[in-house]
Order: structure tokens, then sequence, then C-alpha cells
């Protein structure tokens, strides 16, 4: 079961969540169609950085560092809002093809950033950055709704001022006409398939 405790009052933070690990690092993921594979979370995993998370669905497992907010540099005039600034890198171990990767980066990238703004209060840090930094060390499937995720784990942990937490999660048509959720390896999947951000 997970656990968390939270500091109350103003600029409450998420300050620690362990949920136990369901099965070793390596394993084949064993599931039905309509179950997710095991998660394990976990939040301050990076010490230099204000907010930080680890997430493993599977066998994909996502380090997110999140810094700021700092001035915004980029914008010349005064802005009522503020910006987030997201990077998305594919660690040369993850199991990803090095031909793929910067196709894979820049997908990651293209869905994170609008899924975050929606959550984090961004009228709270006028003219800033805050930056969001992926690592995917492992790859098997549904990267993009992992990256969200932890993502929205390492904002909360850093304090930034959010409406909710966001959660992702992708369902895969597969080629007998079935739907599956959380598919290992959806990339792959030729029938097509659709991924779900929501607070």
């Amino acid at each position: 079961m997970a656990s968390a405790a939270l500091w109350q009052g103003a600029g409450a933070r998420l300050e620690r969540v362990r949920a136990p690990r369901k099965m070793p690092a390596g394993a084949a993921v064993k599931k039905d169609a309509h179950s997710l594979r095991p998660v394990y979370m976990s939040v301050g995993t990076v010490a230099q950085a204000p907010g930080s998370a680890y997430l493993e669905v599977g066998n994909v497992k996502v380090l997110c560092s999140v810094h700021g907010p700092r001035s915004d540099a980029a914008s010349a005039a005064f802005s009522n809002t503020g910006r987030l600034s997201c990077s998305v890198k594919f660690a040369d171990f993850s199991g990803i093809e090095e031909s793929a990767i910067e196709a894979a980066e820049l997908q990651v990238q293209q869905a994170l950033r609008p899924a975050l703004e929606a959550a984090v209060v961004l009228e709270k840090y006028p003219k800033s950055v805050v930056d969001v930094h992926i690592l995917v060390l492992e790859e098997d499937g549904d990267v993009v709704a992992a990256c969200i995720t932890c993502a929205a784990l390492a904002l909360a942990h850093g304090g930034f001022e959010m409406l909710d937490l966001v959660a992702a999660c992708s369902v895969a048509r597969q080629p007998d006409e079935s739907l599956e959720i959380d598919a290992p390896g959806c990339s792959g999947v030729s029938g097509g398939g659709m991924m779900l951000a929501m607070m």
C-alpha cells in the first residue's frame, strides 16, 4: 500500500511516496487486457532538484527532475503567466533504437507540455520558467503516459501550485480488434491506439 506524508498550509509539499515493487526488475510483464502493469513510484529521488520523481510501469522506467521557477530571459515583455520548459532524453541503454530516439523524444515533449500546463497554476509564476527534465531509462511500450504521470509527481513534490495531479494511460487496438489498456510494447501495435491524460 502506498503511503504519503504531506505538509499542511501554504506551499504544501508532497514529501514522500513509496509504493512497494510488485515484480522483480527485468521480469516479464504478465497482465490481462483490462488491467495495468505493476506500478512503482517514488519522489525525492534527485537530491539536487527541488522536485523529482521516479516511476516504473512494468518495464518502463522514467526519472524526472523539476527546477525553478527562474526568470524567463526569452520573454522580452512582461507576462502575467509563467511557462513550462520540457526536455525529454532517452538513455542510450533504454532499449529504443538509436535512429528512433530523436522522434521518440519529440513525441513525448509534444504530449507532455500541454498535459502539465492544464494542471500547473502558471499565473502564480509571472515572467518565469519552470524546467521539467525527463530521462527515460527503459522503454517498453507506453512511455508518454509514464512521463506525464512522473512529471506531475515531480511538480507536486517540488511544491509547485497545481490544480490537481495528472495521471495518464493508453489503450491499444490489437490486430484481432480487441482493446488492451496500458499495453506493453504498444508503440509497435499496428491496430492503433490512444493516450488519455486527466486530472
